[in-house]
């Protein structure tokens, strides 16, 4: 059990319902000292860094909408779920295959589902276009540009595809953004291949 508060790659669901079933429902409004203070007390451990920021990022989650309108709080819910180090004083965008990732792992946990708003749309929008992504993966298709003409016909062209990259031709629109795709969702796949079934198991006992 002391595992789950030292390990990455737990699956956000698994915290909170060990931790509902410890210090029932009212843990989600400790102050993130006294919620530090009684896993260490009861279980023994002293939480991570990256196991206290998605603990706190689940909580935001249970607790408010600010991951669907509030752009720091996304950024910071996504960089947690992905264990990456988390500064809510600076902007870090996260990249698509982070955002696909959290959102996929996200779903399951939480209550407050809505569209996201425009600040969520802008934030997604610049996260690919850093990475000079001009079609978004599906689950990122409600930031989607809406291309018109010759655009739209490219943009139609494209699926994930692997390729060798020492091969791709890197004239060729289709085969770069095919293959960009393709990494995203291999990053997704692998990560989710992380999660630690035995550990999500431990919490439900």
């Amino acid at each position: 059990m002391k595992e789950l508060f030292r390990s990455k790659h737990i699956r956000p669901e698994a915290y909170k319902i060990l931790l509902d079933k410890e210090f029932g429902a009212e843990w989600v409004s400790w102050e993130p000292e006294t919620l530090r203070s009684e896993i260490s007390r009861v279980f023994g451990v002293n939480v991570t860094e990256e196991v206290d920021n998605k603990i706190s990022a689940l909580r935001v989650l249970l607790t408010t909408p600010h991951f669907y309108v509030d752009a720091s709080a996304f950024e910071n819910i996504v960089l947690a779920m992905n264990d990456l180090f988390v500064d809510p004083n600076i902007l870090q965008i996260a990249s698509p295959e982070e955002i696909v990732y959290a959102l996929k792992i996200i779903d399951p946990v939480s209550p407050h589902k809505q569209s996201f708003g425009k600040e969520i749309v802008a934030y997604v929008n610049v996260a690919c276009k850093q990475v000079g992504l001009l079609k978004y993966p599906a689950e990122l298709a409600f930031a989607q540009p809406a291309y018109t003409g010759d655009l739209a016909a490219l943009i139609g062209k494209i699926e994930p595809k692997q390729a060798d990259p020492g091969r791709i031709d890197q004239t060729d629109a289709v085969q770069v953004q095919s293959f960009k795709l393709y990494q995203i969702q291999e990053y997704v796949a692998a990560k989710m291949s992380m999660m630690n079934p035995a550990s999500f198991e431990a919490s439900s006992r």
